[in-house]
C-alpha cells in the first residue's frame, strides 16, 4: 500500500507541473487590455473597452453605463477615427474627434484632432470655440519615436456684452533620444502667438516654453502588455511612455524640467519635477499598473 500511495502522489505531481506550466506560456498577440480598474474613497469603477472580432477597441463604456460611451472608434483602411458623443442641449454644444493616420508599419504617422465648443445664451454668454490640431509623427530604424512636429489653431469667438475674439497659435517639436532600445531623453520647444481683439483694438502676445525630460531603467521593468490597440490607447495616456511593442522597458524615474518666456526672454515660470514610478504585473507577466497602482489594468486572461 505505501508503494501505491507513492505512485499516486508521483502522478499528482507529474500533471500539475505542466499545468503550472502552461499558464504562463501565454501568445502576447493574444493579450487583449478589456479594461481599466480604479479605486477611490467611494467605491471602486471599470472603463470598459468594447472589442470587435479582430481584438480592436471599437467602444470605451463606464461598466455602470454600457450604453453611454466615453468614445466610439471606426477603423477604415489605414484611418482610425475616434469620436467623443455629441454633446447638444440647450445650454450647450460640443464636437470633439481624433483621426489617426497610420502608416504602412501601422504605427501612428499623422494625428488630426478637431474639437468644437458652443455655449448658448440665455443659460450662458454665447460663446464658440475651435481647436484644431495635427501632430506628425518619425521613427528611427527600430521602429521608436524620435521626432513629433506638432501645430495647433486655437479661436474663439466670445460676447460678454462686447466682441472678443482670441486666436493662438501653437507650433513646437520633440525630439527623442533612443538608447539599447530605451527613450532616454526627450526635448521639446513650443512658440505660442497669441491675439486678441477687443472691440477693435488688438492685443498680441508671444511666449515660447522649452520642456525636457531624461528616464531611467534601473529597475528593468519589461515592457509587455496589449500593443494590439496601442494607438488607441496611446489617447488614454496610460504609460509614462507611447505603447510601442519595440520599447525594451519602462522607466522606473523621471525627471522633467520646463521653462517659459514671454516675447522680451524674461522667464515667466518654470518647474522641475522627479517621479519614481512602479510597475507591476500579473502571473503571466502583463503590466497590471505603471502609474504606481492606479489605474489596474485587466486582461483577458
Amino acid at each position: 500500500m505505501k508503494k501505491a500511495t507513492v505512485l499516486f502522489a508521483g502522478m499528482i505531481v507529474f500533471f500539475v507541473f505542466p499545468l503550472s506550466c502552461k499558464k504562463n506560456d501565454v501568445n502576447p498577440d493574444e493579450v487583449r487590455l478589456v479594461a481599466l480598474e480604479s479605486t477611490d474613497s467611494t467605491g471602486t469603477y471599470r472603463t470598459v473597452f468594447d472589442l470587435d472580432d479582430l481584438g480592436r477597441i471599437i467602444k470605451v463604456h463606464e461598466s455602470a453605463a454600457p450604453q453611454a460611451a466615453i468614445m466610439n472608434v471606426v477603423y477604415q483602411n489605414n484611418q482610425i477615427i475616434i469620436t467623443q458623443p455629441q454633446t447638444n442641449s440647450d445650454a450647450i454644444t460640443t464636437i470633439d474627434s481624433v483621426v489617426l493616420i497610420m502608416n504602412a508599419d501601422n504605427r501612428v504617422q499623422k494625428r488630426i484632432a478637431t474639437s468644437f465648443l458652443e455655449t448658448k445664451s440665455p443659460l450662458n454668454l454665447p460663446q464658440r470655440s475651435y481647436i484644431y490640431d495635427t501632430t506628425i509623427y518619425e521613427y528611427d530604424g527600430a521602429g521608436l519615436l524620435n521626432k513629433e512636429t506638432y501645430r495647433q489653431r486655437d479661436s474663439t469667438w466670445f460676447n460678454p456684452g462686447r466682441v472678443q475674439i482670441f486666436l493662438s497659435i501653437r507650433n513646437g517639436m520633440s525630439t527623442y533620444v533612443n538608447s539599447n532600445g530605451n527613450v532616454m531623453s526627450t526635448n521639446s520647444n513650443l512658440e505660442i502667438n497669441s491675439s486678441t481683439d477687443q472691440n477693435g483694438t488688438l492685443y498680441t502676445s508671444k511666449h515660447t516654453i522649452v520642456s525636457n525630460a531624461s528616464f531611467e531603467y534601473t529597475k528593468g521593468y519589461a515592457n509587455k502588455t496589449d500593443f494590439r490597440n496601442a494607438a488607441v490607447l496611446d489617447e488614454l495616456n496610460l504609460l509614462q511612455i507611447h505603447f510601442n511593442r519595440n520599447y525594451k522597458n519602462l522607466p522606473d524615474k523621471i525627471k522633467r524640467s520646463s521653462e517659459e518666456k514671454d516675447e522680451r526672454g524674461t522667464i515667466v515660470s518654470n518647474t522641475a519635477t522627479n517621479s519614481d514610478i512602479v510597475v507591476t504585473y500579473n502571473s503571466y507577466g502583463f503590466i497590471t499598473s505603471a502609474n504606481n497602482g492606479s489605474p489596474k489594468f485587466i486582461y483577458n486572461r
